[in-house]
């Protein structure tokens, strides 16, 4: 079960180290000595820091996790990037899942670099540095579907702490 001093966890490693990669399922850090993180399309959030808690990573743990990836999560230019990730071993397999999934770079985990695929940003950017999606997601509709989940889903996130 996922408890609020876990997303504070997070929260806290992604002030302190600039991001981190986490698993779904126990919200504990990732330190591979090896591979590559990729995203995967579609399931990108970027919100602005101050609004950066743990009732947004709640919501979007809800919307996104997955049993085979892992949460991604970075801070950047006063904006915090949430992805679902998968650990891909080799760097030409990684790179040719990141271009499949039109996403701009790979992190590799033993040299603790990012590796640009030369994709390009396909997501418009509006004045406030809020993609279409983003901005939807942010609404009080948006943030807000909970039913659309299992109840084991729903329960295990927002269980009280035991």
């Amino acid at each position: 079960m996922v408890r609020t001093h876990d997303f504070n966890l997070v929260i806290g490693q992604v002030r302190q180290c600039g991001g981190g990669t986490f698993s779904f399922t126990s919200l504990r850090p990732l330190h591979p000595a090896k591979g590559f993180a990729v995203s995967l399309s579609g399931v990108g959030l970027c919100v602005p820091d101050r609004l950066f808690n743990a009732r947004t990573l709640r919501r979007y743990l809800v919307r996104c996790a997955r049993n085979d990836a892992y949460l991604g999560v970075w801070l950047s230019g006063g904006f915090v990037f949430l992805d679902v990730s998968q650990i891909v071993p080799d760097r030409e397999h990684a790179l040719l899942r990141a271009k499949t999934c039109h996403e701009r770079s790979v992190y590799d985990f033993q040299t603790g670099s990012v590796i640009w695929t030369g994709e390009p940003n396909r997501q418009p950017r509006l004045r406030d540095g809020l993609d279409p999606p983003t901005r939807a997601a942010l609404t009080p509709q948006g943030l807000a579907p909970y039913r659309d989940f299992p109840p084991e889903t729903r329960k295990s996130l927002t269980s009280p702490r035991t």
